[in-house]
Formats: C-alpha cells, sequence, structure tokens
C-alpha cells in the first residue's frame, strides 16, 4: 500500500483530503504543522515524495 503524508494547518482540508485518498486505498498521515511533519520524517527510514503549491 503507498503512503501519504498530508501537511495543513486546515482540519478541514486534511480530514476532506485524507478521507478521499484514503477511499482510494492510501495509507494517509496527517500532521497539522510542517515541524510535525519533518519529526515523523527524520524518524521514518521509508522514503517521502513531496507536492508543493
Amino acid at each position: 500500500m503507498s503512503r501519504i503524508a498530508l501537511v495543513d494547518d486546515d482540519r478541514n482540508i486534511l480530514t476532506s483530503v485524507s478521507m478521499t485518498l484514503e477511499a482510494e486505498g492510501f495509507d494517509v498521515e496527517t500532521y497539522n504543522d510542517g515541524q510535525s511533519a519533518l519529526d515523523a520524517f527524520q524518524q521514518e527510514t521509508t522514503g517521502y515524495g513531496s507536492a508543493g503549491h
């Protein structure tokens, strides 16, 4: 299963996007800010891709 990390400070966006991605079969982890996401990434040994806007 593919893993996706979502980072956004808007809880509604995190919820709606993560629900959509999970329905498509992705394992989704959500973070409210960039620092918490970076902390989690540093503890992981698996690779992540990133997409910015």
